[in-house]
């Protein structure tokens, strides 16, 4: 028998956001798998330098990242160096053998939004004029008004 469903071990994919909110975010995952883009690599790459929070969270997130690859290389699960530490890696840019557009384009099928028309395209944008377009937010009294950055 496996573990019980709540105790599986899980791969979490750390975003750009994350890391430069917490450089130590690596650690905060118990003893669950770690995986990194290598797009957030090269976001992080773009904001060490700079004397703020931000650029400080990216380069010492570099940092802890060097250290425990040590010699290893990124693309292979590396241990994390805490009691009951799980794994993390780079994950290179993969293709995956899902289609996003089909995998979603079923479930919106089945649910259309009121508010876009029932047959509405979602793969297609919104015409000027539209409540669904970007020039358009909804106002509190649900009225369309125009986006205050936006000429229509």
């Amino acid at each position: 028998m496996g573990k019980p469903k709540s105790a599986e071990k899980k791969i979490f994919v750390l975003d750009t956001s994350v890391i430069l909110y917490n450089h130590n975010a690596l650690n905060s995952f118990e003893d669950n798998d770690v995986a990194i883009p290598i797009t957030v690599l090269e976001e992080l790459d773009n904001f060490k330098k700079g004397n703020d929070t931000i650029n400080f969270e990216a380069r010492e997130f570099i940092r802890i990242m060097d250290k425990l690859s040590d010699k290893s290389t990124l693309t292979n699960w590396i241990p994390l160096n805490h009691p009951k530490a799980g794994k993390f890696k780079v994950v290179m840019n993969e293709q995956s053998e899902l289609d996003a557009v089909k995998v979603f384009w079923r479930e919106q099928a089945r649910s259309p939004h009121p508010e876009r028309g029932a047959h509405h395209d979602r793969r297609e944008p919104f015409k000027k004029g539209h409540p669904g377009h970007q020039g358009h937010q909804p106002s509190v009294e649900g009225k369309i008004t125009q986006h205050p950055g936006r000429r229509l």
